[in-house]
């Protein structure tokens, strides 16, 4: 039993520590990367910046993929001058 109970709290520690939980996009990283790498990558990425504000960048009608999947949106949040959250949407 004591066997049992070590070898399926290794299982876990195995496998919490070798999960692959990734917070970059575009080597952008969620909490860290600021505004002016963010627009950097935008535009070297070909989008264009289609309205922008102090806490939001949206690129919008231009087709692109990420993740496997095609995009024509996407809108970066920033929260005190690091990029927050990233929203990839389609609409026809």
């Amino acid at each position: 039993m004591k066997r049992a109970i070590l070898f399926f709290i290794s299982l876990i520690l195995c496998v919490l520590s070798y999960g692959q939980i990734t917070n970059s996009i575009w080597s952008l990283k969620l909490g860290i990367s600021n505004r002016q790498q963010v627009e950097y990558e935008i535009k070297r990425k070909g989008l264009n910046i289609g309205q922008q504000d102090q806490n939001v960048i949206l690129c919008y009608n231009n087709i692109f993929s990420f993740g496997g999947y095609r995009w024509n949106f996407a809108s970066f949040k920033f929260y005190k001058g690091v990029l927050a959250r990233i929203i990839f949407s389609f609409s026809r």
